[in-house]
């Protein structure tokens, strides 16, 4: 029986914000705070670059508690080290889905 106590998490892939022919977003931060600013403004009917910072955006989203906005930000991670058990419990709560 191999006993790791410690998992090893790499990231394989991370989000690359294409912008929009049309419709803008400011253009401070990184693809991360740009798209989650994308998928605000969507759903507020809010384009253009003037308004708020996306970092500010980005902290209303996180207050208000818009999770659904949050679902268009995705991170690619290769979990080692875990169990059968957590990898299940990750992907049921959606954490890891």
């Amino acid at each position: 029986v191999k006993v790791i106590l410690e998992p090893k998490v790499t990231v394989v892939s991370k989000v690359n914000f294409l912008e929009h022919p049309e419709y803008k977003v400011p253009d401070d931060g990184d693809n991360f705070t740009r798209l989650g600013a994308f998928a605000a403004k969507g759903c507020y009917d809010s384009f253009g670059e003037e308004g708020r910072a996306n970092k500010d955006n980005q902290s209303a989203i996180l207050e208000y508690r818009h999770g659904s906005v949050l679902e268009h930000l995705n991170i690619t991670l290769f979990i080692e080290g875990i169990t059968r058990g957590l990898s299940l419990e990750l992907n049921r709560h959606r954490t890891f889905s």
